[in-house]
């Protein structure tokens, strides 16, 4: 591992060792929650995470593009060979420390940003952004499809909105599931990452910091994100993937914006 990366990780997880000691994680949701679990966050998303459906439907026009959330970089790094480019807006510094030492490129920046406030999101392109992703991260703020609209609104002409996060059964989830998944999702866990970072999942997935951030998040179910989403972006493509809704919505394109 490079010098910086190390580094980036081990002043993470220093900053975590002191959030452990000195804050209590509360019970309802902490916009900063990923700063005390930041290095065992981004091992995890490297693993779980899939970003072919983002890759897969990406513009035409590829000049600039967005990631709302961005994390620790991952889906960054994976559009990022496809843009002139590409900003990574988080609300975390840890997370974007290791974005920076792990996942840098010529034509990436990675700027810490309030999603909710539109930090960090003028486009360095006039007509606006080509694409703008978010991966699991609108479920945390309280109206998430008038976000998500407010996001569409900053794409140019002919852009593309792509949208994946949880929905459940339920809007709040109970502790004993997260508790339980963990051990089903054990073998599977084996068989494609080998035992011993199926053990570091599998730790990470039960540790009391990442299930008290699950338990306060809240979900749509399928349906009522159907019904959100489909009002506030009218045309928007939905299909479920197991846990997850994904959502394609494109801008007018020059051409329907004159007609």
């Amino acid at each position: 591992m490079a010098p910086t990366a190390q580094g980036a990780i081990s002043a993470a997880r220093e900053r975590a060792r002191r959030g452990r000691r000195l804050i209590a994680v509360p019970r309802s949701p902490d916009p900063r929650r990923f700063d005390h679990f930041a290095v065992e966050y981004d091992f995890a998303a490297s693993c779980w995470r899939d970003h072919r459906f983002f890759v897969e439907r990406l513009p035409e026009r590829r000049r600039a593009a967005l990631d709302i959330g961005c994390g620790s970089g991952g889906l960054v790094e994976a559009i990022a060979p496809h843009f002139d480019h590409v900003r990574g807006v988080d609300l975390s510094e840890p997370l974007l420390e290791i974005a920076r030492a792990k996942r840098a490129r010529p034509n990436v920046e990675y700027v810490l940003g309030d999603a909710e406030r539109l930090e960090g999101m003028t486009s360095p392109v006039a007509e606006g952004w080509d694409l703008i992703v978010t991966h699991t991260m609108l479920h945390h703020v309280r109206t998430p499809e008038r976000l998500a609209a407010r996001f569409a609104s900053l794409l140019a002409p002919g852009g593309r909105l792509l949208v994946v996060d949880n929905v459940s059964w339920t809007e709040a989830i109970p502790r004993i599931v997260f508790l339980v998944s963990p051990w089903l999702s054990l073998p599977g866990h084996v068989r494609a990452h080998g035992w011993r970072d199926a053990w570091r999942l599998h730790r990470f997935a039960l540790s009391k910091p990442w299930i008290d951030h699950l338990v306060s998040d809240r979900y749509f179910t399928e349906a009522r994100f159907r019904a959100r989403y489909g009002e506030s972006l009218p045309g928007a493509k939905m299909q479920r993937d197991g846990v997850f809704m994904q959502l394609e919505w494109s801008a007018p394109s020059r051409s329907e914006v004159s007609a």
